[in-house]
């Protein structure tokens, strides 16, 4: 209750239209965020951040894992990975100049050398493109959702994730998280090499699956739900610490999507059978 009173004065005293910093610790990492965005506040204000996801995640990691973390922002997943895969590695994606910078000082000041840190975007096509940074970090895109007045364009790098796998010598990927604010659909498109090797391709998928991110991209949730069931991935959402397979009925009530595949790498262990939907 105090989280969720401070969380709203923090709209009085830390508007969007001022920058500023704050220095949490949650979950034993050391954090330095904006506290005038969501994500921020979140995090300083009532100490979590997405708790179903990071919970289930917390109980998937394996300490060898190599993990991808696409639209990384301020860090938080990347930090959260590196710190749970020791023997491992993450490969960190965040084009915009502020958030990249602020990603590189949160694995810096929790001492992870196993992340590596590209201030790139990902897409469909290597290259050049044009970043629609908004007056929130969080919803910054490769389009303007409408979601959050535009504050700037910036020119950015352009990779493919099967380009950045091919120059980095990477063997394989066993987590891959994209959160791009409706790009989703052209990472994946980027990834179809890696999606089609069963030796490589993640075991896990998280995406950020959002009707009104989707629509200035031409694509719908549910096509790239088929896309990845054609690639033998099926779709879940936690809900109250259970993993229960992801509808049409979940579709606007549920923006984090998982994705699992039954047939696992290298013979790694299966994960645990999804819930029946209640």
């Amino acid at each position: 209750m105090i989280g969720k009173i401070s969380l709203r004065l923090s709209y009085y005293h830390r508007p969007r239209n001022r920058f500023f910093l704050r220095q949490v610790n949650i979950g034993g990492l050391k954090l330095v965020v904006p506290s005038n965005e969501d994500v921020g506040r979140s995090i300083a204000y009532l100490g979590s951040y997405e708790p179903e996801e990071t919970d289930y995640l917390l109980r998937t990691f394996r300490p060898d894992d190599v993990c991808f973390d696409v639209g990384a922002n301020i860090g938080y997943y990347t930090t959260l990975m590196a710190r749970a895969v020791a023997s491992g590695h993450v490969h960190a994606f965040e084009p915009d100049p502020v958030c990249s910078s602020l990603l590189e000082l949160n694995v810096r000041i929790n001492e992870l050398s196993n992340a590596s840190l590209n201030r790139t975007a990902v897409g469909a096509q290597p290259g050049r493109a044009q970043l629609v940074r908004s007056t929130d970090s969080g919803f910054n895109s490769l389009r303007d959702t409408g979601r959050r007045p535009v504050s700037s364009m910036v020119d950015v790098p352009m990779s493919t994730i099967d380009s950045y796998i091919e120059t980095s010598g990477t063997g394989r990927v066993d987590i891959f998280k994209v959160d791009v604010e409706g790009a989703e659909g052209l990472v994946l498109e980027g990834a179809r090499r890696l999606l089609a090797d069963p030796g490589k391709r993640p075991r896990l998928i998280l995406l950020e699956l959002f009707e009104p991110n989707q629509k200035p991209f031409n694509v719908g949730v549910w096509e790239i739900v088929d896309l990845l069931g054609q690639r033998g991935y099926e779709p879940f959402v936690v809900l109250e610490g259970k993993a229960i397979p992801y509808t049409r009925m979940h579709k606007d009530r549920c923006v984090n999507v998982f994705f699992r595949t039954d047939e696992l790498a290298s013979g790694r262990v299966r994960e645990p059978k999804l819930q029946a939907t209640p």
